[in-house]
Parts: C-alpha cells; structure tokens; sequence
C-alpha cells in the first residue's frame, strides 16, 4: 500500500464505523428480557451489573459466567440506569476502538487497501459479525474482547518490528489483567503467544521472556482473584475451565457427527475470507510443507505470519472446546483470524481478494435484522446458529464445496 493513503485508513475506518453502528442502532429491535429464553447469556450479566450497581445484595451467577466481572461492574459506574443503553452505548465505545486498532494493524502489515476494506465491512455488515451480532443482545461481555486481542496484537507485531521490550511494551501487563477480567479465554492466548516466542527463539533476549511470563503470571492471579472473590452460586467438581475443556473434547470422541458443524461454523465466521484463505493454506502445505503461499517475505513477515497462523490454531481450537456457540467463539478471535487470513490473500493476486468479497456476500444477510426474540421466540432456530442440525447446515456445506470448485477454475484461468 502507497505510504501517503495510509495516515487516513484508520481515521476513515472509525468515522465509518460510528456511521454504521449509529444506523444500525436505530434500525435494529433489541431483544425483550423480560420474556427472553432464560438460558440466554445476558440475564447472568444483568444480574452482574444489578450487584455493581447496589441493586442486589448478593452475587449469584452461574459458572462460567461469575469471573467475567469487567465489563458489568464498568456498565454499572455510569449514571444511567437503563442496562440496555448502558451496554449499547459501552459496545459501541470498544467497536469503534477495535477496528481503530485491527485497522491500524492490517495497514502496518502492508494489506492491499481492498483487503483493508474487505475485512472492515465482514467484521462491520455481517450478521454474526460486531455490529449485528450484539446490537439485538446488547447485555454482553464479548465485545470489549475484540479491542483487546486487536490491542494484544498490535504490541506483539510492535515488538517483533522493534526487536526488543520498551515502554510501550509494557503496556501487555495491564492488558493480560483486563482482559482476563472480561473473559478467561484470554489466559491461554497469552500463554500461547509466549510459548510462541520461547519455540521459535524470539525469547532470547531475557526481558522479553520476563514479559510474557509477567503478563502470564498477572492474567492468572487476576483469574484466581476473580474466581475466588465472585464464586459461582452453586460450585461443585464441575465448575472449572479445565473440567469444561475435558468434557467438551469427550463429547467430540463419544459423537464425532458433531464435528461436521464446524465447517459450517468457521464459514459463518469468517465468509468467504476464511474461504480462500484456506483453500490458499491447505493449498500451500500440500504442495511445500509449509503455510507460506507466496512471494518472498523477510524474516520479520515470516515470524509474524506464523505468529498469527499459530495464534489462529490456538483460538479456534479453544473455541471448539470452549463449547456453545461455534459461530461466536470463533468470532472472538478473530482479530488473530481474520488478520491471518488476509495476510494470506495479500500474497495472492488481488482477484483473489476480490473473490473472497464476492462470496461473502451471500452469508452476510445485508437484507434482513435479527427480530425480538424475546417477543417472537418461534423465529430462534434461524438466529441461533448453535441450535442449527443437519437441516439448516448442508446448504452451507454445499456452498463450501461450489465455492472452492469455481476458484479453482479461477485459478487456472487468471493463474498466479
């Protein structure tokens, strides 16, 4: 990308994000609590901010909802007492800093400006992407997630560009604690992106080492502190992160069926970015052995691609075994994902790029706003991607198998 478009990007990125969310705010119907299925996510956090709030004497929720404790008690420090314009008005705030950051990320890695655009507008317009996906369900701890795996990301690339730990470095031993705080998954992508580091001999310089293991260290203490001051209402043996991930991959043993649901996840994730963008890898490990497609990249390109495809394994991996909706916990990494995933197309020719927008279209449901489903519970099914079988997912199916036919057609038409 020219040097001189690239001040604006993330300027421009920002104004269109509060333009698409303020549009969206005044078109999209918010669910009715009060009515609303109670195995919904968000009568936990609401129960959460009433406590922060000194609406509740008492701290009841359930596992694995009870350390989760940031992002309600911030609600509840505003002095406005409707939750639900609370919790718009914070997600909104963490949509427009997250794709400020993942902007500025994807330009500092040299990202075609189409690719930029591509990525902006799944994340932006997709119906299980930031804006569609939580406006109907505003009651949420996810989306502050997204602004800090993007801040996560954007130190790490900084570091490896830098060569070594400075001031601003410093800045991931705050992160690990307050993200921690707003969902556990952030402990093992932390640990995940040290052992990264220490595998491939990043870590020989002592104080980065003494980074990763100071912000590893602080994630678990602050986890530890968490659970122990906010426990769960009711615990037992089974309310433990590990006992969740055990289960969890014991259920993929005992009906591997289940497994054939995860295609249709990661495509509703990721369109047709995570499309192209496979086919790209799968493509290039067959044939060479390794997840580099194409051109020549210097060392410093080399270790960060293979940090975020690393980084990407880890977080849909955690994802499948984190249970619940596969849709959404892939989404949730998707600052690593989505960022692999077009660092793979850039080095592709840009027809490739322009594929991949193509396809997403179709999944992106640009027509139709998620209903009430608190006043219209009868319309869920087609919503709520994690109660989809067979009947709802082979359409998908069948379009990943279409899709992946006409690019390699593409491919031997247009050529490399």
């Amino acid at each position: 990308m020219n040097k001189k478009y690239q001040a604006p990007i993330p300027a421009l990125a920002v104004l269109g994000t509060l333009l698409i969310y303020w549009i969206y705010v005044q078109l999209q119907p918010v669910y009715t609590y009060t009515t609303l299925d109670a195995r919904y996510d968000a009568h936990q956090y609401l129960r959460a901010y009433a406590y922060f709030k000194g609406q509740r004497g008492t701290y009841q929720l359930d596992f694995p909802y009870n350390p989760r404790i940031l992002v309600p008690w911030l609600a509840a420090q505003v002095p406005y007492d409707d939750a639900v314009a609370v919790f718009k008005v914070l997600n909104g705030i963490f949509v427009v800093l997250a794709m400020a950051v993942l902007v500025r990320v994807w330009v500092n890695l040299g990202l075609r400006l189409s690719l930029v655009t591509t990525g902006l507008f799944w994340l932006l317009l997709h119906w299980r992407g930031l804006v569609r996906m939580y406006l109907p369900d505003p009651v949420t701890v996810d989306v502050p997630g997204y602004f800090f795996g993007a801040l996560w990301l954007f130190l790490i690339l900084r570091l490896v560009r830098k060569g070594r730990v400075d001031y601003l470095s410093l800045s991931l031993l705050p992160l690990s604690v307050l993200a921690t705080l707003q969902k556990e998954l952030f402990v093992p992508l932390v640990g995940a992106s040290g052992l990264f580091f220490v595998w491939h001999r990043r870590a020989v310089d002592r104080r980065v080492l003494l980074l990763f293991a100071g912000s590893l260290a602080l994630a678990l203490v602050a986890r530890f502190w968490a659970e122990r001051t906010f426990p769960p209402f009711q615990a037992d043996w089974r309310t433990s992160s590990l006992v969740t991930v055990l289960w969890r991959a014991r259920q993929y043993l005992l009906h591997p069926s289940q497994l054939l649901w995860v295609p249709v996840g990661w495509l509703l994730a990721f369109g047709g970015i995570g499309l192209v963008g496979f086919y790209e890898w799968l493509r290039a490990r067959l044939l060479s052995g390794t997840s580099q497609t194409a051109g020549d990249q210097d060392a410093e390109g080399t270790f960060s691609l293979k940090y975020l495809g690393f980084m990407s394994m880890v977080g849909l991996v955690l994802g499948l075994l984190g249970g619940g909706d596969t849709v959404r916990n892939a989404m949730l990494v998707s600052p690593f994902v989505l960022t692999y995933l077009l660092h793979l197309l850039q080095q592709r020719p840009a027809w490739a790029g322009y594929l991949a927008g193509v396809v997403s279209l179709p999944l992106m449901r640009l027509t139709h706003l998620e209903p009430d489903l608190g006043t219209f519970p009868e319309q869920q099914l087609a919503w709520c991607t994690e109660c989809w079988r067979w009947a709802e997912s082979w359409p998908y199916l069948l379009f990943i198998g279409v899709v992946w036919v006409v690019f390699f057609f593409f491919r031997k038409y247009f050529g490399e």
